[in-house]
């Protein structure tokens, strides 16, 4: 991903000692960081740039949880959980499974992650890309749970006018 000033940030999963860390390059001077830094495995990392050049990153740890944090061109803030959705009303069941995150951000700099929660759930967390998020996502995605397995392959992208769009597959073997 490069930015409008011409820096680069780029995530991936890197195996080491037996697990994955997520690596993330920021900036002009190619500042290197293992953001995971956990015992756990760390995979399937997304990222996006913010106006100001932080980059927002999204991953998930041991199959389980979504974690977030928010990269400067110097550093990264520790890793945020983003699925606790035990509070939510919308999923009949919370899953411990959480997978396949993606993420976006619209001109006005609000954050928004989807993610598959278990086998029949979408959820979704919102935020300002300047504050922090909130650990209880913002809600479920309206008819993300009609098919199952539901919406695999979450991918989101944002509009000019700031709306975000939200495409998935219908989880069919069709």
């Amino acid at each position: 991903f490069a930015t409008e000033s011409g820096e680069v940030a780029l995530a991936w999963s890197q195996e080491s000692n037996g697990q994955n860390d997520i690596q993330v390059l920021t900036g002009q001077n190619d500042n290197l960081v293992n953001v995971s830094n956990s015992q756990a495995n760390s995979t399937d990392p997304e990222l996006v740039v913010d106006s100001t050049g932080d980059a927002h990153l999204v991953w998930v740890e041991d199959d389980a949880d979504i974690l977030y944090s928010r990269c400067s061109r110097v550093d990264c803030t520790a890793p945020a959980p983003l699925s606790n959705s035990a509070a939510l009303e919308c999923l009949p069941d919370p899953s411990p499974q959480n997978a396949e995150p993606t993420i976006a951000i619209d001109p006005a700099d609000r954050v928004m992650v989807v993610w598959l929660s278990g086998q029949q759930s979408l959820v979704y967390s919102t935020w300002s890309a300047s504050a922090n998020p909130s650990q209880t996502p913002t809600g479920c995605v309206p008819g993300g749970a009609e098919e199952e397995p539901a919406g695999q392959q979450p991918r989101l992208a944002t509009d000019a006018a700031g709306d975000f769009s939200l495409v998935y597959g219908a989880g069919t073997d069709d």
